[in-house]
């Protein structure tokens, strides 16, 4: 636990902070979440707040090895299909007072996995391929930031105390 001094000066800031460490990240949010629920029912905190965040989705392309070498289609050459279809390839530099600005080259405007799946990436003897025959779509959520203390994960909560209570009351 630490105790906090408010700043006199307005900067913001919370009077109490916390956090619960250990390997397993499951487990610690399971006891920040129940501690959470505690400051709640003894009404001894106000404004809590815990780096516990929503995980976002993410999507691995995992490629057919067998389906490419038959196809005669490298892993680089689809990485670069790839790359293409969701951030652009570099071409060049534009450069204009002073700033230089990417000049990138993209195939299609793709926001999702699902319009990708249909976008020819090759072709083998004359005929197109499109990514969803060489790559599986593996989509899974994921923890956009792990907080960490002394190298072991952590998750923190944060609080003020509420009217009436003291650091002392939140801490028990």
């Amino acid at each position: 636990y630490a105790i906090n001094i408010p700043n006199p000066v307005g900067m913001s800031g919370v009077e109490v902070s916390a956090y619960i460490m250990g390997p397993d990240s499951e487990v610690i949010k399971t006891h920040v979440n129940r501690a959470v629920k505690l400051l709640e029912e003894k009404g001894v905190a106000k404004e809590i707040d815990t780096t516990i965040r929503n995980p976002k989705p993410r999507t691995a392309l995992i490629p057919d090895r067998a389906i490419l070498k038959n196809m005669g289609f490298n892993e680089m050459a689809l990485g670069t299909s790839i790359l293409g279809l969701f951030d652009g390839m570099k071409i060049g530099t534009f450069k204009n007072d002073g700033r230089n600005f990417d000049i990138r080259v993209k195939t299609n405007d793709i926001k999702n996995i699902e319009e990708a799946k249909n976008n020819v990436i090759g072709s083998y003897k004359g005929s197109p391929i499109n990514l969803d025959a060489v790559v599986t779509a593996v989509s899974e959520p994921v923890s956009m930031a792990i907080a960490r203390n002394d190298r072991q994960r952590s998750e923190f909560i944060y609080c003020n105390c509420a009217a009436g209570a003291t650091a002392g009351d939140i801490m028990s």
